[in-house]
């Protein structure tokens, strides 16, 4: 267990001389131990968030606890018998699915569905990373648009220099983003937009928050711009999940943040292609288990 948690399951194996079956079966032993004494029923607000384990269309759901900034839940699939496996894990480990007052989550329809099913006291947070990608997408397809397909893959087009936000930008960045909009004007409309959903974001109370995405909305209505236009259309809809989220300001912040050692989860887990493999390496890496193993170096 010393070596898992330092080094590859592969790694581990060679050096111990094992088959791969005998290694996951002690680790899978510990881990699942850890996890079933791991106490929950202090749990009040989680995280939904998802990520492949390997190629193709294999996923696992991530389940996060905010408060600790840490995972206690990893299941098979992004669906909602994935969120409900969970919330039934969830209750044997001493929690209460009822009594869970808030989720933040991506803007996922089958994730909506699997909350009010098996959290139906919590409130939905759409996490604000998730908000972003959706009107820096519409942006981008107005770069597209207006630059056409075969510039718009280029190196000059700028795209990654319209995903920097105007205060962090560099003054040659400036420079170069100032002629980039006065080529394209409709990208930098589009662009200003963004700038004005970052503003959003820095209220202070929910109230203003409010005024400030009415004014976003209505902008980007009346843009004649139809990506940004269909955002703001997903951004009404949703109105009430995005502005939860200046009631506690809970997100996927932590997760977003951990996605380097769910990479290197991933890279451990290597030569254990299996969705059980990885769950074992994410909880070795952010579960922030007590593991329970005899020490083999008492004091």
């Amino acid at each position: 267990m010393l070596l898992c948690e330092h080094m590859s399951l592969n790694e581990a194996r060679q050096a111990l001389r094992v088959s791969r079956n005998a290694l996951l079966h002690i680790v899978e032993y510990w881990v699942n131990r850890a996890v079933n004494e791991d106490d929950l029923s202090e749990t009040r607000q989680l995280s939904l968030d998802e990520t492949s384990f390997k190629r193709g269309q294999s996923y696992v759901t991530i389940v996060g606890e905010p408060a600790r900034r840490r995972v206690i839940g990893v299941e098979e699939g992004r669906g909602i018998d994935a969120v409900e496996r969970f919330s039934m894990d969830f209750e044997a480990r001493g929690g209460n699915c009822e009594s869970v007052s808030e989720i933040s989550m991506d803007m996922s329809k089958v994730y909506r569905a699997a909350v009010d099913l098996c959290f139906p006291r919590a409130r939905v947070v759409f996490d604000h990373f998730h908000v972003k990608k959706m009107v820096l997408d519409a942006m981008d397809r107005v770069r597209q648009e207006e630059q056409g397909k075969t510039y718009a893959r280029s190196r000059q087009a700028g795209k990654k220099l319209l995903m920097i936000p105007g205060i962090r930008m560099t003054e040659q960045q400036k420079e170069r983003h100032a002629a980039i909009c006065k080529v394209y004007p409709k990208t930098g409309r589009a662009y200003r937009m963004v700038q004005l959903l970052d503003d959003f974001y820095r209220c202070y109370t929910r109230q203003e928050a409010r005024q400030v995405l009415k004014k976003l909305t209505g902008w980007m209505m009346h843009s004649r711009l139809e990506p940004m236009k269909s955002a703001a259309r997903s951004l009404r809809r949703n109105e009430e999940e995005i502005l939860a989220y200046f009631t506690n300001r809970i997100s996927n912040a932590f997760a977003e943040g951990m996605n380097s050692l769910f990479q290197a989860a991933k890279r451990k887990a290597r030569g254990f292609r299996t969705y059980e493999g990885f769950r074992i390496m994410i909880y070795l890496a952010v579960g922030k288990l007590q593991l329970s193993y005899p020490n083999p170096f008492p004091c």
